[in-house]
């Protein structure tokens, strides 16, 4: 048995089609990809961080504040982030 179909739809064109915005991907939605939000407040620096305690770990490079000093002789390092003079103790000596 042979069907044939009597009516015809036009096929529409691209100029025709609708067209839909796009759906949000999960990444633009995910906070820690957006735009920082924490710029330093020194001059000329520049340097932005999408978190606040990131910004003001970050300015104690500019205070020049290094309350992290290593404890072994004759090592006169010093350094602003205690995760830095525990790498320091681990790789350095």
């Amino acid at each position: 048995m042979l069907l044939i179909c009597t009516s015809v739809t036009p096929i529409s064109t691209p100029e025709e089609l609708p067209v839909s915005s796009p759906e949000p991907s999960l990444s633009s939605l995910d906070t820690s990809s957006s735009q920082p939000r924490f710029a330093c407040h020194y001059p000329q620096c520049g340097s932005t961080f999408n978190r606040r305690a990131d910004r003001d770990r970050h300015a104690r490079v500019h205070d020049g504040v290094r309350e992290y000093v290593c404890p072994k002789t004759n090592c006169l390092k010093e350094f602003y982030r205690k995760d830095k003079l525990q790498g320091h103790l681990e790789n350095g000596h």
